[in-house]
């Protein structure tokens, strides 16, 4: 018996994992009492036990009249109940010693029992991470525990294999069957010129044909992609806020040909390296003006 650890996600019976089922002591020792009581070593160690309790009453009647003759000095009455005090005593170790083979016997036995015979505590409910319901079920590990005589059962066993088996991004049932699972991934697709996305969120929503998970996006899409978010964030600013990036971009190109100029000067640097910066300032402030629709000059 296993128990079965699952909760219901999007109208799905999802496994989560098993455990070993909690057995119920009480309701077990109840079970398996009867049981226990008729195995035979349990009438031989009543036999025993009530040999052992007659030879401690031996035992004691000899050391009361072994006390009784000390007190009036009676060596012959002393005497006469030594030996029956050691006898007593001799019959107690040897009984005892029977008992042990016995009573390893019944607890090995009884061990058997329990295993066989468990009863287990109901499993509950518990509330996961994510606020769902958990649920634990018992479940059978074969088919002969199902106790009908049938076979094909979906059994612990089974479901196992098939939660050890699941590939990426999939998800077992409690039929053991599979639902594709790509909660948490983010996919993007390209229609024409643009790029869209969208989050998966439940179970059995797969990626539609030409969408790309975005782990799996190469370089250049993702390029793209950035190009089309940053001219849609620009698209939201104010025309203050326009200005004011384009000008701080503005501002960072013309230090850089500010620091060639001074190289220039110091001898470190030559005027065509200085052209250079040049023709790249004007490009890249063609660019801002472009990206921010200003006249910067």
């Amino acid at each position: 018996m296993k128990t079965i650890v699952h909760s219901s996600i999007d109208g799905f019976d999802i496994l989560l994992g098993f455990s070993d089922p909690v057995t119920d002591p009480v309701a077990t020792s109840i079970k398996i009492g009867p049981l226990v009581q008729s195995f035979p070593e349990m009438k031989q160690v009543a036999a025993i036990k009530q040999q052992i309790s007659d030879a401690e009453q031996r035992a004691f009647s000899a050391s009361q009249q072994m006390q009784a003759a000390t007190r009036i000095r009676n060596q012959a009455q002393y005497a006469a109940a030594q030996p029956l005090w050691a006898k007593a005593q001799s019959d107690i170790e040897s009984l005892r010693a029977q008992l042990l083979p016995l009573t390893s016997t019944i607890e090995t036995k009884r061990r058997a029992l329990w295993v066989s015979n468990a009863v287990y505590c109901n499993p509950g409910s518990s509330t996961g991470t994510d606020g769902s319901v958990v649920y634990e079920s018992l479940m059978p590990e074969t088919d002969a525990e199902y106790n009908d005589g049938k076979t094909g059962h979906i059994t612990a066993t089974v479901l196992k294999a098939a939660f050890d088996a699941q590939a990426k991004n999939q998800a077992t049932k409690i039929d053991g069957t599979y639902v594709p699972d790509y909660r948490g991934i983010t996919f993007w697709s390209l229609s024409g010129s643009t790029w869209s996305k969208r989050s998966v969120t439940s179970l059995d929503d797969s990626p539609a044909s030409g969408e790309i998970a975005e782990a799996y996006l190469t370089d250049a899409q993702q390029a793209q992609i950035g190009m089309q978010l940053e001219a849609v964030r620009v698209a939201k600013l104010t025309k203050a806020q326009k200005l004011a990036e384009a000008q701080s971009q503005q501002a960072s190109a013309k230090s850089a040909v500010v620091s060639v100029q001074t190289e220039v000067t110091a001898g470190i640097s030559t005027q065509a390296e200085l052209d250079a910066a040049l023709t790249t300032y004007h490009d890249q402030l063609s660019a801002i003006n472009t990206k921010y629709g200003t006249s910067l000059t």
